[in-house]
């Protein structure tokens, strides 16, 4: 099963569709929103399913979501081969729903945004920048996950505590813009409350072209463990910090990037399980990828992708048994550092 063809199958399933035959699914502006058919809570609908970018989340009890494979994976109870085929030759179990009804038009292309909305992409970067460092709880979070204070300092990781509309008004910033830039929903309220919150900064003067927010332990949170900017295309993490480099270690997360970057290593990271055609196109630039994958099937699919379109220059480095990612090995290894190192050496 090669890639091209998976992306076919992809592309012949829209995830309303398909989620539509699961779900009885409601039109709520440019998305759909659903009973969650994973958990038994029902007093919201707490499944929503985003067309453009053709993923799903439930932001109540189970907090799964994913693309259209995960969503029949588990659907269905089967893997991801299995998943593929389903979708591919009509063989999915019989609809329970009627098709949804169409969403709003929206156009295809993504709107060009200028200047200015960068420019409050990174006023709301410095805003939980400062956030996180004036709160020790948080602080205390990514200490323990092996970040240490230069690290949090260089890449401006930042805490939304649900007040940056409010700082955004006083600098006269609009609510049009901060919405256009998704950092605030449909319904007013801030897309990030409550997560720590990773950017990705380029070009120079440095500026934020995209954010991530992770759930913080401890902390009130809503939805699944990680949120992006809903309408902005998907960076590779760290792709600029790279730049010279004859090799390359590929990670999913962008809390193992960073590990990895603080331990000497010239990291990017997927922000996923995925790959764009543009990423693999970057990676080839490289004489060796040394991909370290999440040990789950999610991280064995982004493995078998890499290795079949950038063939021999790809190593594998797995973390130890039992340890999830890199950010595991960083908590749970006496000397976590030392310990990858002794991975890569082993890499093959």
């Amino acid at each position: 099963m090669d890639r091209e063809e998976i992306e076919r199958v992809r592309a012949a399933n829209p995830i309303g569709e398909v989620v539509g035959r699961y779900v009885e699914l409601r039109s709520s502006g440019q998305r759909y929103s659903g009973f969650c058919p994973f958990h038994a809570d029902r007093k919201s609908a707490s499944l929503v399913v985003y067309p453009e970018s053709g993923r799903w989340w439930c932001f109540g009890a189970c907090g799964e979501g994913g693309d259209v494979f995960d969503f029949v994976m588990k659907a269905e109870n089967v893997d991801f081969p299995e998943a593929v085929k389903r979708l591919g030759g009509g063989l999915l179990s019989p609809r329970k729903f009627a098709p949804p009804a169409p969403v709003e038009e929206r156009e295809r292309e993504r709107p060009t945004l200028s200047d200015a909305h960068y420019s409050l992409l990174t006023t709301a970067v410095e805003v939980y920048h400062a956030a996180l460092l004036a709160d020790r709880r948080v602080l205390g979070y990514t200490s323990e996950r092996g970040l240490d204070a230069d690290t949090v300092r260089e890449y401006k990781l930042g805490f939304a505590q649900g007040r940056l509309k409010r700082y955004l008004a006083l600098r006269n910033w609009s609510d049009e813009m901060a919405a256009d830039m998704g950092l605030v929903d449909d319904k007013g309220r801030e897309w990030f409350d409550g997560r720590l919150i990773f950017a990705e900064m380029r070009g120079e003067p440095s500026r934020a072209v995209y954010l991530v927010g992770r759930q913080a332990p401890g902390v009130k949170g809503w939805g699944p463990k990680y949120l992006f900017l809903e309408w902005l295309r998907k960076p590779l993490n760290c792709q600029e910090r790279v730049a010279g480099s004859r090799e390359v270690f590929l990670v999913e997360g962008t809390m193992d990037c960073l590990l990895l970057r603080q331990w000497g290593y010239p990291a990017v990271g997927v922000l996923g399980a995925h790959l764009k055609r543009e990423d693999m196109v970057f990676l080839k630039k490289f004489t060796r990828v040394y991909q370290v994958p999440n040990r789950d099937d999610a991280g064995r699919r982004l493995l078998e992708e890499c290795k079949e379109a950038l063939g021999d220059r790809v190593l594998t480095v797995l973390v130890p048994e039992g340890m999830s990612d890199v950010g595991d090995l960083a908590m749970r290894a006496p000397a976590p550092a030392r310990v990858f190192k002794e991975l890569v050496d082993k890499a093959e």
